[in-house]
Order: C-alpha cells, then sequence, then structure tokens
C-alpha cells in the first residue's frame, strides 16, 4: 500500500536533497517534442536553497546545443538499494558563472575538463517544474517481510510513500 505525500516549498526542496543524498547520477532527456528522445547520465553537483538543481556540462556535446534550441528537460533518478526513485521536469539555463563554478568544482571533474579554466566548461542549472517521488519507507527486509503477511492475512501494508513535489 501506498501513502501519497505531495510536500511544497521548503518541504519539496529537503525532500529532493534528501533523495539526491543517496544518489547524485540522473539520467537527462532533452528533445522531449521527439522519439527518441536524447538521453545522457549527468551528476548532480547540488540543489540550492531554492530548488535549482546545477550540473557541469561541455559546450560540446550534444545535450548542450539541444538545450540551446529547447530549454525543456526531464531527470530521472533511481536508487534501487533504498528504493527510492525521483522524477523532475524543468527548465535548464546554461551560464559560466565563475563564482558558481568556484564553488562547485572538484577534482573529479578533470576526467572530463581540463580544470575549472576548460573553455568547454559551463554549468547547467536546472528550475523544477514538476517533480514526483516514490521512497521505501522501510528498508528490504521490512518491506519483504511486510508485503509476505499482506500475501497472507490479506491485509494492506503500508509500504511507501509517494506524492508531488511543488518547490514553488
Amino acid at each position: 500500500m501506498e501513502t501519497t505525500e505531495d510536500l511544497m516549498g521548503k518541504e519539496a526542496i529537503d525532500k529532493i536533497a534528501k533523495l539526491l543524498d543517496n544518489n547524485k547520477l540522473a539520467m537527462m532527456a532533452t528533445k522531449l517534442d521527439s522519439m527518441p528522445f536524447s538521453v545522457c547520465p549527468m551528476t548532480t553537483q547540488e540543489i540550492d536553497s531554492n530548488g535549482k538543481l546545477w550540473f557541469f556540462t561541455g559546450k560540446d556535446s550534444e545535450h548542450y546545443r539541444e538545450l540551446q534550441k529547447d530549454k525543456r528537460l526531464h531527470l530521472t533518478y533511481a536508487n534501487q538499494d533504498d528504493q527510492e526513485y525521483l522524477s523532475i521536469y524543468g527548465r535548464a539555463k546554461i551560464t559560466e558563472n565563475r563564482q558558481k563554478i568556484d564553488e562547485l568544482w572538484s577534482s573529479f571533474l578533470e576526467v572530463w575538463f581540463s580544470g575549472k579554466d576548460d573553455p568547454n566548461l559551463a554549468l547547467l542549472c536546472v528550475t523544477i517544474e514538476d517533480a514526483y517521488y516514490w521512497d521505501q519507507k522501510h528498508n528490504k527486509a521490512v518491506t519483504i517481510f511486510k508485503m509476505a503477511k499482506s500475501a497472507i492475512t490479506g491485509e494492506k501494508s503500508d509500504t511507501n510513500d509517494q506524492g508531488t513535489l511543488n518547490i514553488k
């Protein structure tokens, strides 16, 4: 059985931040008007206090070119170990804000860029327009037990939360 809990404002931002604590890897879809979508993995650098998501991107990437034409995107996060899932629709803004680059930079990014002064480096800031989550309430063992008990007794068991996340 699922519990629906829709969250707004700071509660929604806090929930997204909590879900991103265990999984920063998103699959980002662009070209939402065409089939198939264009999809690539992206690592979330931060969710800021205003609920904006930040990513580093290369100016030579396909998704960079696509977002120049159409700012809409879809991000999906899946943490299978903890049964946490997040779906986000939003709008992208590309920036080269030096202060933000300095703030978010880590040496890990040197796998893709030749340093924070790489001319190919840009930031992608996503404003969330719509978000939905599914979050397992209990660890796997408890969930499996509750599901088995429910199957045997016929009683419904409350195993996860889900709901919309509105940061506005």
